[in-house]
């Protein structure tokens, strides 16, 4: 892939916190995705879930 806009390297997720970040990562461009392509998606299409996912997993690691 030329370009990967969310760069994990080559170890992704090979602890909690880095699968924690790819996680939430991924969940981010989600939600960039399903906004660019807004007018596309069916009116009752909700973020909610996602940006759930964001919350539980964009922080740090609760012990």
């Amino acid at each position: 892939m030329p370009f990967d806009p969310v760069n994990f390297g080559s170890a992704p997720a090979v602890n909690e916190e880095s699968s924690r970040r790819m996680i939430a990562a991924i969940a981010k461009e989600i939600v960039i995705s399903a906004k660019r392509v807004a007018t596309a998606m069916p009116a009752d299409y909700s973020l909610a879930i996602t940006d759930a996912v964001i919350g539980l997993y964009d922080g740090p690691v609760r012990t």
